[in-house]
């Protein structure tokens, strides 16, 4: 974590991951350079958006740096597991929860720049339909960045701010 610190590497509730999401790279491999590692960062965003569509948060443990950030449209930090849970859960659960269902499509507006053999930087938008449970649905379009980072081998999801 050490090298991370000097660096400055560091929007709706498409929450976050998509971000991450994001952070997996575009679809087009024209010159791509360091094709594994785009592989892997798409592997991440399907990874991350599947979490969000089923509302397994739990899912993306695993691909969570251990000091992660995720910042949420609505400008609420989260830097735990269990409290974007709770946050996520909440926005579907419980007497006053605003959303039936949201549908997550996040892509990518190119493939991620890479700052290091082991930190990149992605961005992108999403195309969300949203369902709320006092009626109606809507489709927002929203844009997301993040950052990411190679811990052992794997990437992980640095920084989202969505």
């Amino acid at each position: 974590m050490n090298e991370l610190k000097g660096g400055s590497l560091l929007r709706r509730p498409g929450f976050v991951f998509y971000l991450l999401l994001a952070m997996m790279g575009s679809t087009d491999a024209a010159g791509e350079e360091r094709h594994e590692d785009h592989e892997a960062l798409r592997a991440m965003l399907r990874t991350v958006t599947e979490a969000l569509n089923t509302r397994n948060v739990d899912a993306l443990a695993p691909i969570l740096y251990k000091e992660f950030s995720i910042t949420t449209v609505d400008q609420k930090l989260f830097t735990d597991l269990p409290s974007f849970k709770s946050y996520f859960d909440g926005l579907f659960e419980g007497p006053n929860a605003p959303v039936q269902t949201i549908v997550f499509k996040p892509k990518a507006d190119a493939l991620t720049v890479f700052i290091d053999e082991k930190t990149g930087i992605s961005h992108g938008t999403s195309e969300d339909t949203y369902t709320f449970t006092k009626g109606g649905t809507r489709v927002m379009k929203s844009r997301w960045s993040a950052a990411v980072y190679k811990d052992d081998g794997g990437w992980k999801a640095l920084n989202i701010h969505m």
